[in-house]
């Protein structure tokens, strides 16, 4: 069945993506190259192979950091010459041609860019987001390859929160905050966190996951009121606007997932509407989906249950796949 070029291009960035992910874990697992050779006990062999030219691949392995191979980067320069020649797009051309479709690029797949074409090709964090492949609802996380902002233990007092991976790199902009309960029933009382938004501000948003195990929860999620969004126009009429701000990116979502949308606030009206900065590229209707974006986030009152957990990750905009 024939396909559109952009689904083509996604699918091919998803597929460096999914590649860099599973390669790099397999990569970490086994006897690295450092440890082969310092088990030698051979003094001259171990002295001819450098221990930081090893620890150095070996790090490289576990990165999937070879995109710069010729046979690789080919496929890179064609998609530049495709934005170029055949789009008339200008400069920056990958830039360019993200802004005509709205969608952006998974956090591996940037990475493989940059390191194939060089720092002019690093994309501009906007059009990025985070690692890790999705899972459904109510499926375990655990080895997702997620970047994980934290998680929240509940004690017979205050509940605490530990720091996992922290903020997000520099490379991402900013991410929906994926609140997912760790057990089931994670009693949570009045539960509010506080999370960080692009420009360094806090907003606090309050967590109520589901009893199921590993329910998941959008932070700050609206629903689209009954006028929708339609392409060619700028506002987003939403019921509440607290958890956004001006000057942030957000995601537009289609409710079944199928198409997702970034976007930059311009201005808000209190408890009515978002506008963007530009025209809308899709059609979004009543209870389609708009994602507030944060960069790291922490407890600031509440409780989870005793011995009950609440993890906290950073949404993918899509599912990766090979």
């Amino acid at each position: 069945m024939a396909t559109t070029v952009a689904a083509a291009i996604q699918g091919a960035f998803d597929r460096i993506a999914k590649l860099r992910q599973d390669a790099g874990a397999i990569a970490a697992t086994g006897t690295r190259l450092w440890k082969r050779v310092d088990d030698t006990d051979d003094e001259t062999f171990e002295n001819r192979m450098d221990g930081d030219n090893l620890t150095a691949a070996d790090a490289a392995l576990v990165a999937m950091s070879f995109w710069a191979n010729a046979k690789l980067k080919t496929t890179f320069e064609d998609l530049t010459k495709y934005f170029r020649i055949d789009l008339a797009l200008a400069s920056p051309y990958w830039e360019k041609y993200l802004a005509t479709i709205g969608w952006r690029v998974p956090y591996g797949a940037a990475e493989a860019l940059f390191e194939a074409m060089g720092a002019n090709y690093r994309l501009s964090s906007q059009y990025v987001f985070p690692r890790g492949t999705l899972v459904a609802d109510a499926a375990d996380p655990t080895s997702a390859g997620l970047h994980k902002f934290g998680r929240i233990t509940g004690t017979t007092g205050a509940s605490t929160y530990a720091s996992v991976d922290g903020a997000l790199p520099a490379t991402v902009k900013g991410a929906p905050i994926l609140a997912i309960n760790d057990e089931a029933t994670p009693g949570l009382t009045n539960l509010i966190v506080t999370a960080t938004n692009q420009a360094g501000a806090t907003k606090d948003l309050t967590v109520t996951t589901g009893n199921t195990q590993y329910t998941q929860e959008v932070l700050g999620q609206q629903l689209i009121a009954a006028a929708g969004a339609a392409a060619g126009q700028k506002v987003v009429p939403v019921p509440a606007t607290a958890a956004f701000a001006v000057g942030e990116y957000i995601l537009i979502v289609k409710s079944d997932f199928s198409i997702v949308e970034v976007a930059l606030i311009a201005s808000i009206q209190a408890n009515a509407s978002l506008t963007v900065t530009t025209n809308l590229i899709n059609t979004f209707a009543q209870n389609d989906l708009v994602w507030p974006m944060f960069t790291n986030l922490t407890i600031k009152s509440g409780t989870a249950g005793n011995g009950k957990h609440i993890s906290f990750y950073a949404r993918p905009d899509r599912i990766i796949a090979l």
